[in-house]
């Protein structure tokens, strides 16, 4: 990825381009893009494409319209405010011809709608776990279900649909996923249901939610088999996901560790995307009672990486099972904090059982030991499971997220806990 050290963070030479359906100033760009009338830009991919060639459509519910284009490595900047200039020529050129329809005029009096250009960012998991097979560990299993109030004899999840936006999952795990799984990662359309997972991360974090709400009804969306993963795969799989009753992304931006291995840069630890802020807030919008669950991050940092740090999204740091904020090797440790993008507080923070201090959430086969925040999200996602699947509570995003608030409060706190760091602590059902 680091071809002539551009973007340690971005894959270089790919841009997304997002606009609202009724710009007409945008659509004709993307035709020109298409048509290669714009020097040095070639078109790759429509959004729309990627969903109908695996069964999924992108519909009118959703406002916007994405692309994926290529440029010359490192250029994308540059070409950023290429495609700009040219979009704001269109519009120019509609306004003075007077040839801008109501639906147009009213997407571009939206300053949220207006044409975004990003670069395709990176997304990391933030353990590699090079083996499929997974093992939980026997000495702090049944302890992490004590924590977190298993079992629940009200639920097994069942009636619920947990969408997984991971590396795959591995047959011999034994779980059984919805047909509807599909493969992000690979374009062959011969290979668009091969959810096989040549990792290992994606099928702990399967585990864990099965292990949790075993009559749950998992789909595996199969976004990439190693860091880096490219944020294209990954809104495409959310916008699939989007009829989920729960999403989990044990994913974060940039790479798994600050200093790139290539070139040693050392990377922002703000990275994010305004693109996939955007896919997060129209399935908000579009399926409200959506339960989107995000990694905070294990970079020890005082904030939360994202897309857990946007406030729509619930984030889940990891604690051992004494209730510590988790450490983890080469100096690392869950993140914490309560800030989204623009400051204000985030108010869907909790924490789970992640390992750390020595204790591990599982390990595969090859025994390395796995802990991290991207095991503690699946238990937060199981537990939705359950709670979704409970036929005596409200089946709405609001009440879940009221009834784990107001059960997190009731039980003991974290050691050292204080509100603007933990949010609302240790989760339970």
């Amino acid at each position: 990825m680091c071809t002539a050290c551009d973007f340690c963070d971005f894959f270089a030479g790919r841009l997304i381009v997002s606009h609202h359906k009724d710009d007409i100033a945008a659509i004709k760009l993307i035709e020109d893009c298409r048509q290669g009338s714009i020097d040095h830009v070639h078109y790759l991919s429509d959004m729309a494409d990627e969903l109908t060639k695996r069964g999924d459509t992108l519909s009118d519910e959703f406002k916007f319209r994405l692309h994926l284009l290529s440029v010359p490595h490192g250029q994308e900047f540059w070409k950023m405010n290429y495609l700009r200039f040219f979009y704001q020529s269109n519009i120019l050129h509609d306004i003075m011809s007077h040839t801008l329809p109501n639906s147009a005029l009213e997407a571009l009096s939206n300053s949220g709608s207006h044409l975004l250009v990003v670069p395709d960012s990176a997304l990391s998991h933030s353990q590699t776990t090079s083996q499929i097979a997974f093992k939980f560990d026997d000495a702090t299993h049944e302890q992490y279900r004590a924590l977190l109030g298993l079992p629940y004899a009200n639920s097994t999840g069942a009636n619920t649909k947990v969408a997984i936006i991971d590396t795959g999952l591995g047959t011999h795990a034994g779980i059984i996923v919805s047909p509807d799984s599909r493969n992000y990662h690979d374009s062959d359309p011969k290979n668009v249901n091969d959810i096989s997972d040549r990792n290992g991360h994606g099928t702990a974090v399967a585990s864990i939610i099965h292990d949790v709400a075993p009559n749950a009804q998992l789909r595996v969306l199969k976004v990439g088999d190693s860091n880096p993963i490219s944020e294209w795969n990954v809104i495409a799989a959310l916008i699939a996901a989007k009829s989920a009753d729960i999403i989990n992304m044990s994913l974060a931006y940039g790479l798994p560790y600050r200093d790139c291995p290539e070139c040693g840069r050392q990377q922002t630890t703000s990275s994010r995307s305004v693109v996939f802020e955007q896919a997060i807030s129209e399935i908000g919008r579009i399926s409200a009672n959506t339960v989107i669950v995000a990694a905070a991050g294990n970079r020890n940092n005082g904030a939360l990486d994202y897309p857990s740090k946007f406030g729509e999204v619930v984030a889940v740091g990891a604690i051992d099972s004494q209730f510590n904020r988790s450490n983890f090797a080469n100096k690392s440790g869950s993140n914490y904090g309560t800030r989204t993008p623009t400051e204000e507080e985030h108010k869907l923070v909790f924490f789970a059982p992640g390992g750390g201090n020595g204790e591990y959430v599982g390990s595969s086969t090859i025994g390395r030991n796995l802990q991290g925040t991207s095991f503690a999200a699946p238990y937060v996602t199981g537990l939705f499971a359950l709670y979704y699947g409970d036929p005596e509570k409200a089946r709405n995003r609001a009440a879940a997220l009221k009834h784990f608030a107001d059960r997190a409060d009731l039980e003991p706190r974290m050691v050292g806990y204080t509100k603007g760091n933990h949010g609302h602590g240790v989760i339970r059902i």
